[in-house]
C-alpha cells in the first residue's frame, strides 16, 4: 500500500503511511509513500487508498450485504502487503485483511477489530486537546500544532493524528462540520498544512 514506505491511519477517513520523503518548494508534490482511509459513499463508508502526494486515488473495498456496511479503522501491516480493517457481519464485529497484491479481502484471525476512534496514535508526543493538536517537547512541554475552533458537536477539531516514520510530519483527520471531514498533513513546524483528500 505504500509505495515510500510509511504507514498510517485515520478512522472515519482512517489513514496508514509507510515513509516519505518531502521536497522545498513544493512538499506535497514530493511525498512518497501512500494513505488508506474511508470515505463516505452514501449511506457507507468505503475503503480508498490514495498516494501522499495527494495522486492516485483508488477504491480499494466496499462491503455488502449486511445491515451496516460501513468499512472502518483501516491500519497497514508491517510489510505493507494488507490493509487491516473492521466491518459487521450479522450483529458481530469482524477483523478483516485485503492482501494489496491481489485484492483478496478474508477475515483476520491474528488482527483483532478495531471499534474504537482515537484521537492520537503518538500519545505520548502528539496531544488533542478540544480539537487542537499539540506536540510535546522532550522536556514535556505542549506546543500548538494546529489550532481549531471547537464545539463538540459541529467542529469536533482533529483526530486520529500520526508521524510520519522519520517523524518530520504528522498526518491527521479534522472535521469541522457533519460529513466534511479532511486528511491534512504537515511538516512537524506545523506550517504548510496541506489537505489531501476529503475523509469521511
Amino acid at each position: 500500500m505504500m509505495r515510500g514506505a510509511w504507514r498510517w491511519s485515520v478512522a472515519a477517513a482512517a489513514l496508514v503511511c509507510a515513509a516519505w520523503v518531502s521536497g522545498c518548494d513544493n512538499p506535497r508534490a514530493d511525498l512518497r509513500g501512500d494513505v488508506v482511509f474511508t470515505r463516505r459513499d452514501g449511506d457507507d463508508l468505503v475503503l480508498y487508498r490514495i498516494q501522499a502526494n495527494g495522486s492516485g486515488e483508488e477504491l480499494l473495498y466496499r462491503h455488502t450485504g449486511q445491515q451496516n456496511n460501513n468499512v472502518l479503522y483501516p491500519e497497514l501491516s508491517e510489510d505493507k502487503r494488507k490493509v487491516y480493517f473492521t466491518v459487521t457481519q450479522g450483529t458481530a464485529w469482524q477483523a478483516m485483511e485485503l492482501d494489496l497484491k491481489t485484492r483478496k479481502v478474508q477475515p483476520s484471525p491474528d488482527h483483532p477489530p478495531r471499534i474504537d476512534a482515537r484521537q492520537t496514535h503518538a500519545p505520548d508526543a502528539i496531544e488533542i486537546d478540544r480539537g487542537s493538536v499539540y506536540l510535546k517537547t522532550p522536556e514535556g512541554r505542549k506546543q500548538l500544532y494546529f489550532e481549531k475552533n471547537y464545539d463538540g458537536k459541529f467542529n469536533t477539531g482533529a483526530s486520529e493524528a500520526r508521524f510520519s516514520p522519520d517523524k518530520r510530519h504528522v498526518i491527521f483527520q479534522r472535521c469541522p462540520a457533519l460529513r466534511s471531514c479532511r486528511i491534512l498533513i504537515a511538516p512537524v513546524d506545523g506550517k504548510d498544512v496541506m489537505t489531501l483528500t476529503q475523509g469521511q
